[in-house]
């Protein structure tokens, strides 16, 4: 069998297995990437507005950069901020509330209370930690059921055979950058990979479901949609770097998580394989002693 397990694996081994250290815009200092609506730099240092809220901070929290007091409540948004509350929403409305949506906002608040520092920076030890302590990395689940294969009746030699061909066939994505260069990149404005990637990923998603899968493979095509669909959701959400760049180092350690799915691929694999190691000698003919 001429086995897709060889190459797509390897592909995701090169995303994720490089050496990961916390790289957010604030380690790098100031990205030079200018927002394009707001014509301002991305930038924890510079504050545009003089509401004692950065440029990227701003835009993290979803405030206005050219407005001190985003809510209109009276209250400068950086002062809001520090003081725990949402400078979006008028009101003594919390910034708990956003804990579920932006995992740098729920970092920033996690750090006030560890260090004291009501301004508190993306510093790498305190980033692992709380990644390490505060956040649940466990894979979404995403269940495939069996309507959403093309699941054939023929389970013999000949169609497990073009099947695996069917996979050797399946394209890859091409970028060859890892998962944190194309981050930073992101993190810079630079989408066009995250797209060029992404879109990849969707036909290969697309292409696994409608590929002819004996009965005997359908729980090894299960793992691969799983597979690309887990690493979809990590490149799309290189689409919001700015908005919340400790989920991308969140996502680094998620993807050394589909290594461990690919093992479990190619044990799947071998299962099926196995089956089919010698498949004629049941019809052999008996030789005359």
């Amino acid at each position: 069998f001429g086995i897709f397990t060889g190459r797509f694996p390897e592909v995701i081994r090169n995303y994720f297995s490089a050496s990961l250290s916390t790289q957010t815009p604030e380690n790098q200092n100031d990205t030079g990437f200018t927002d394009e609506i707001y014509d301002l730099k991305y930038s924890f240092s510079e504050d545009d507005d003089n509401d004692g809220l950065s440029n990227a901070k701003e835009i993290i929290y979803g405030a206005d950069p050219q407005t001190q007091d985003t809510d209109g409540d009276g209250h400068h948004d950086g002062e809001e901020v520090k003081n725990g509350y949402d400078p979006t929403r008028s009101g003594a409305v919390t910034l708990e509330n956003r804990f579920e949506e932006n995992l740098t906002i729920h970092y920033f608040e996690w750090a006030k209370r560890k260090t004291g520092n009501n301004d508190p920076r993306l510093e790498e030890r305190l980033v692992n930690e709380f990644i390490a302590t505060q956040i649940d990395l466990s894979p979404p689940l995403l269940n495939v059921s069996d309507s959403e294969l093309s699941i054939i009746e023929d389970d013999s030699y000949e169609a497990v055979l073009v099947y695996f061909r069917e996979l050797e066939n399946t394209p890859l994505p091409t970028v060859a950058s890892s998962y944190y260069d194309v981050s930073q990149e992101a993190v810079l404005g630079n989408l066009d990979n995250v797209e060029k990637i992404s879109n990849q990923l969707t036909v290969i998603n697309g292409q696994l479901r409608t590929t002819p899968t004996p009965r005997v493979a359908a729980t090894l095509q299960k793992k691969y949609i799983q597979l690309v669909s887990r690493l979809k959701i990590l490149f799309q959400d290189l689409y919001f770097a700015q908005v919340d760049p400790i989920k991308l180092t969140a996502n680094l350690e998620r993807g050394k998580q589909l290594i461990g799915l690919i093992k479990e691929i190619a044990l799947e694999t071998n299962l099926v394989v196995t089956q089919y190691q010698e498949p004629l000698d049941e019809k052999a003919p008996e030789t005359t002693p």
